[in-house]
């Protein structure tokens, strides 16, 4: 059985399973004679476990606790402690396994009344000592018992986690849609937030909370893994609790997943495909990043990768940085948003929440359809590819890449990933990014004022000056676009990591990931991964070419341009 996320009715119980969440407090609401809510406890034989019910509410209706064995015999009951109407059970089964619990309210009282539930591990001498739990309110303006109720068990040890935040929103549409006071309580707690959020993932939480409750451009649809997208919309007061956990799926779970149409990628030959999701269980990291963890699957989207197969290679921990892990197999990943003014770096940071689910081939699961860390592209190898590559394809729904893509597709799809320049340095990393040729379909997309145009074999040179004082301040990460085909003959290309041959390919890009001295030599990566063969044939990857010959080859001809950032 799984944990839900909040008790909220006798139709969603909460599920206590080993050490966790024994020893929490959680809370419920009773609102009419014979309101029951009900929990379950795995219990291990022979061990004692405290079970009570106590808070504002358990002080004004009359409660009773009822556990039931599986066959639904009642084994145990209280209807007060001494002294008191909060019902207490010291309770030790004979038999362990799964017992059910019910808080029943037996006063004829109607309202909404907030009690604390509790189970407890270890032996009591004195099954009734325990310390009053009293309602309070740290935010001032909450007017909501429930979300008042709800905001208390979840600041604790005053740092609010993600699960705490999920429940927080959940609690506000318990009562089937979120009434016009929880939805002013929730925008209350918005503007206080910072005060209860962790420095590490201050930023992350506080975005996304406010993307369920303020709203966001990306709440228009809700795609959740289907081809096509459905109207949702921003929450508000009166909308349904359905509604509310579409909105907390999509920015705390990572359920609203891509469109899983991937289109082809042209270069390779490929035709466009229908993925299906499944669930990936290979770890986030493994062993240090490096350029050869990208191994481009189906989508056309080499813009993207052979950007980040060279921040891999000359500032791996960038990427490392991207990632939160959740630790619920959820993650947060990081993107940088960019005005037209690119002379201006953004540091407008972007969050979106994504789950372990990726596209993989309907009639093979075994493999990826979109990048995998590994030429098998298999979903036991680390995903930190396939997790950034659907973050993408999410985050694009913000249309936080519309300034430097020059598409109009904001949509959660992976086809808002086909097709692109150099911008994958500028969404993953604040950068100033150059220009090296004066490309005019390329130039047109730079701002004016950083295109460097490469008209002679000096200015050649002076731009690889530029680039090897890059590289020395730290800043290496640059992409190759191909206009042309150089080569026809891949299939007799030299299968050498030294070859001087550069086989490109019309309209795809490549990531530099050379540290040597570039003014002789760039070491170039195929985003399709290590040395293998493609619709056209073998290729080489990664393989060096001598400046003289990229020159004469590409740049002479306007028919390539290199993008690198000096951030």
């Amino acid at each position: 059985m799984e944990t839900s996320p909040f008790l909220v009715d006798g139709n969603n119980p909460y599920f206590f399973s080993g050490t966790a969440p024994l020893n929490e407090k959680i809370y419920g609401f009773s609102t009419d004679l014979g309101d029951v809510d009900s929990y379950y406890l795995d219990a291990r034989p022979g061990e004692t476990y405290l079970i009570s019910v106590s808070g504002v509410g358990a002080d004004i209706f009359d409660p009773k606790l009822v556990i039931r064995n599986r066959a639904g015999e009642v084994v145990a009951s209280s209807s007060g402690m001494p002294g008191s109407y909060d019902p207490v059970i010291s309770f030790k089964p004979e038999l362990g396994g799964g017992y059910k619990i019910d808080v029943v309210n037996e006063d004829d009282i109607s309202g909404s009344f907030p009690f604390v539930f509790s189970i407890q591990e270890g032996s009591y001498s004195n099954p009734y000592s325990r310390s009053y739990h009293a309602l309070t309110d740290p935010i001032t303006g909450l007017q909501d018992l429930e979300t008042k109720a709800s905001f208390d068990s979840a600041i604790g040890d005053s740092v609010l986690t993600k699960k705490e935040l999920e429940n927080l929103l959940y609690s506000a549409g318990d009562g089937g849609e979120v009434s016009a006071q929880e939805f002013n309580d929730l925008r209350v707690i918005s503007g206080n937030l910072s005060s209860y959020l962790a420095p590490d993932t201050a930023t992350y939480y506080q975005q996304i909370f406010d993307n369920v409750v303020l709203g966001s451009v990306a709440n228009a649809h809700y795609t959740g893994g289907d081809l096509q997208s459905q109207a949702l919309g921003d929450l508000q007061a009166g909308s349904s609790s359905e509604h509310l956990d579409q909105l907390i799926g999509k920015w705390f779970l990572g359920s609203d997943l891509p469109s899983p149409l991937l289109p082809g990628d042209a270069a390779a030959g490929k035709k466009d495909k229908i993925g299906v999701y499944a669930f990936a269980h290979g770890p986030l990291f493994s062993g240090p990043i490096e350029f050869s963890d990208i191994n481009q699957g189906n989508l056309g989207d080499c813009w993207f990768l052979a950007a980040t197969a060279s921040i891999a290679s000359h500032k791996p921990e960038t990427i490392r940085n991207l990632f939160i892990d959740n630790g619920d197999g959820t993650y947060g990943i990081r993107f940088q948003a960019v005005t037209r003014e690119w002379e201006s770096k953004s540091t407008s940071h972007y969050w979106v929440t994504v789950n372990r689910q990726l596209p993989v081939l309907q009639f093979d699961p075994k493999m990826l359809l979109g990048v995998g860390s590994t030429p098998a592209k298999s979903p036991s190898d680390e995903i930190w590819p396939g997790l950034l590559e659907k973050a993408a394809a999410q985050a694009s729904e913000m249309g936080i890449f519309e300034a430097i893509r020059g598409i109009d597709n904001n949509t959660n799809s992976y086809n808002s990933l086909q097709g692109g320049l150099a911008e994958g340095l500028l969404i993953l990393q604040p950068s100033y990014l150059v220009n090296g040729t004066s490309n005019p379909r390329r130039s047109s997309i730079y701002s004016s004022g950083i295109v460097r145009s490469l008209n002679s074999w000096q200015e050649w040179n002076s731009f690889l000056s530029s680039y090897q004082a890059a590289i020395a301040s730290g800043n290496g990460p640059a992409v190759i676009g191909s206009d042309v085909i150089t080569d026809t003959a891949l299939d007799s290309r030299p299968q050498s990591s030294s070859s001087v041959d550069l086989g490109f390919i019309n309209s795809h890009a490549y990531g530099l990931v050379g540290k040597g001295d570039v003014t002789s030599e760039l070491v170039i990566y195929n985003p399709w991964g290590p040395t293998g063969h493609s619709g056209f044939g073998p290729f080489v990857s990664p393989f060096a070419v001598s400046a003289a010959s990229y020159y004469s080859k590409i740049v002479d001809q306007k028919a390539n341009a290199i993008s690198f950032s000096l951030n």
